[in-house]
C-alpha cells in the first residue's frame, strides 16, 4: 500500500521499511504467525475447502531471515538508454515506466517482468481450460509458484519497481521481494496478457495494535454472477473482509481508483528521495483520482505541515482542508495527530491542543511517544516543521 502500500510519517528509508511492516503483511517476523499457513501451490483450490479472510495469514517463502540492508527499498540509479522492448504490455509495465519517471528503473526489472508473465502465460496455455473459475484460478495459482521459482519472497515493498529489483546474488535462492499491493499487480499484468477480467481491491484489516488498522490488497476476479478473490500474500483464495470497511473498500476499483492509488505509491518514491514539490503533485493527484481513500489526503497534509519547500505557505488551506476531510473520512489518531499538525502551521495552537489530545484518547503503542512530545511543542508554540 504500503501504503503496496503505508500511512506513517517517516524521516528515513530505514525507519520506512519498519514502519511498513503491518501493512499488506501481519507480523511477519511472528513465525506463529507468518510462518504457520503453508499452502500447496500445486492444486487448484476446492470450493469446499475452507477459505479465510483476506489478510489474515501469510505462506512462506518470507524474507525474514534475510540481512536487513538487502530488504531496504531500492536505491535509485542514473538514468541510462532503455534497450530492452518488453514482448507483453499491461498494467505491471506502464506502472514501471511511471515509477521510472521519479526512480529510474533498470531495463532488468522490465525483463524480469517480462518473464513472469511469458512463463505464466505459456503455462496457463497449455492447460486449455474454458473460462470461468478453474482457469482464473489457476492463473493465479500459477502466477504464485511462478515467483516462487523466480526467487521472490514475502516482505513489504513500497512499490512494483521496488519488487521487481535485484536484491541478493544468483546464488541465493531467494533475491526479490512482493507484497500484497506489488504482487497484485503482477497478477493483474498477467490478467492483462492473457486478456482476463481482473481488478484489485483495497481494504482495512486489524493491526497488531487493536488502535491501528492496516491495508491489505488482494485481486477480484469476476465470475458471471459471481467473482473469486485471491490474496498473493497468503497465495490462495480468500473472503474480502466485511467489518470497519470504507465504502469503496472490497470492491473492484476503478482503473481511475487504481491509477490514484499508484499516484500515492509514486509520491512516496519522490518523498523519500526529497522531491516534495513532486511529492506534493503526486498527492494531489491522487486526491483527484480517488477522493474516496483518505491515505493520500492525510499523507499531503502531512507533507505540508512537516517539511518545509517553497511551496509550503501557498498550500495551508489545501492541507486543512485535506486533514479535515481524512479525519472525516476515517476517525484515526494519525489523522487527527496530522490535523493537529496543520492547526500549530496554521499558528492555530489552542486547537493543536485540543486536536492531539483527540488524538492521545487511542494512539497506536509505537505513535505515542510521538503524539505526547507534538503536543508539548505545540503548548510551548512550537509547529510539527522537520518531525520525522
Amino acid at each position: 500500500m504500503i501504503d503496496r502500500f503505508v500511512e506513517k510519517k517517516v524521516a528515513s528509508a530505514a525507519l520506512l521499511l519498519k514502519l511498513i511492516l503491518a501493512a499488506c503483511f501481519i507480523a511477519a517476523a511472528s513465525p506463529a504467525s507468518a510462518g504457520s499457513t503453508k499452502r500447496s501451490l500445486v492444486q487448484v483450490p476446492s470450493r469446499d475447502a475452507t477459505i479465510l479472510q483476506c489478510g489474515s495469514a501469510n505462506t512462506e517463502p518470507i524474507a525474514r531471515s534475510w540481512d536487513p540492508k538487502d530488504r531496504e527499498p531500492r536505491q535509485c540509479g542514473p538514468r541510462a538508454p532503455r534497450n530492452y522492448t518488453p514482448r507483453f504490455k499491461g498494467l505491471g509495465f506502464d506502472v514501471l515506466n511511471y515509477e521510472s519517471e521519479a526512480c529510474f528503473v533498470p531495463d532488468q526489472s522490465f525483463e524480469l517482468l517480462d518473464t513472469i508473465v511469458a512463463t505464466v502465460v505459456q503455462r496457463v496455455t497449455a492447460a486449455n481450460l474454458p473460462e470461468g473459475r478453474d482457469k482464473v484460478l489457476l492463473i493465479s495459482r500459477t502466477t504464485s509458484s511462478v515467483l516462487t521459482e523466480l526467487g521472490f519472497a514475502l516482505w513489504p515493498t513500497l512499490n512494483l519497481s521496488d519488487a521487481l529489483a535485484l536484491r541478493r546474488t544468483a546464488n541465493d535462492q531467494f533475491r526479490h521481494l512482493f507484497d500484497c499491493d506489488t504482487g497484485s499487480m503482477i497478477l493483474l499484468t498477467v490478467a492483462d496478457a492473457l486478456g482476463v477480467d481482473a481488478a484489485l481491491v483495497d481494504s482495512t484489516i486489524p493491526g497488531e495494535d487493536p488502535n491501528e488498522f492496516v491495508w491489505h490488497n488482494f485481486v477480484r476476479w469476476p465470475l458471471g454472477q459471481g467473482s473469486e478473490d485471491w490474496d498473493m500474500n497468503f497465495r490462495d483464495v480468500c473472503i474480502a473482509p466485511a467489518e470497519g470497511q470504507l465504502p469503496y473498500q472490497g470492491k473492484a476499483l476503478t482503473q481511475q481508483q487504481l491509477w490514484g492509488y499508484e499516484a500515492h505509491l509514486r509520491a512516496l518514491i519522490w518523498k523519500r528521495t526529497g522531491r516534495l514539490k513532486e511529492t506534493v503533485a503526486d498527492f494531489r493527484a491522487a486526491m483527484q483520482a480517488f477522493p474516496e481513500r483518505p491515505a493520500s489526503f492525510n499523507e499531503f497534509a502531512w507533507v505540508v505541515a512537516a517539511n518545509e519547500f517553497a511551496e509550503r505557505a501557498s498550500l495551508s488551506d489545501q492541507a486543512l482542508d485535506a486533514a479535515l476531510r481524512a479525519v472525516a473520512t476515517r476517525k484515526d489518531p494519525e489523522y487527527e495527530d496530522t490535523l493537529a499538525c496543520v492547526y500549530a502551521f496554521r499558528g492555530d495552537f489552542a486547537k493543536a491542543i485540543e486536536t492531539e489530545k483527540a488524538a492521545l484518547m487511542h494512539p497506536p503503542r509505537n505513535d505515542k511517544e510521538d503524539f505526547e512530545r507534538r503536543l508539548g511543542y505545540f503548548m510551548s508554540g512550537r509547529d510539527c516543521t522537520n518531525e520525522p
